[in-house]
């Protein structure tokens, strides 16, 4: 299934069973695997390759290929896990920079 406002360039090919949300860009020679799910406004670059169920969150922007059951997040995309992690650091480094500086 594929959403409203989706952009699909040149030579891109797309498995079985994928959804792709609103807003969605793929850049060229991009090949998507079977059952894949990109969220809302996500950005794929070209010339990559997402095994089969890999999933995309929403507005996120993939730069690397993904192996097959690969959940990406953020921008630059990185694996959910990392990403939420880095999200809840990123929330302590003021205080983080506010010890450092009175070391």
């Amino acid at each position: 299934k594929i959403d409203n406002l989706v952009q699909i360039a040149h030579n891109v090919r797309i498995g079985r069973q994928c959804l792709i949300a609103a807003q969605v860009g793929i850049a060229g020679s991009t090949v998507l695997g079977d059952g894949c799910v990109l969220g809302g406004q996500a950005g794929v670059s070209g010339h990559l390759q997402l095994g089969d169920r890999v999933k995309l969150g929403a507005q996120a922007g993939l730069f690397e290929d993904v192996p097959a059951d690969g959940f990406m997040n953020g921008t630059p995309a990185m694996p959910f896990g990392l990403e939420r992690r880095v999200a809840v650091l990123a929330r302590r480094l003021p205080d983080l920079f506010k010890k450092v500086d009175s070391l």
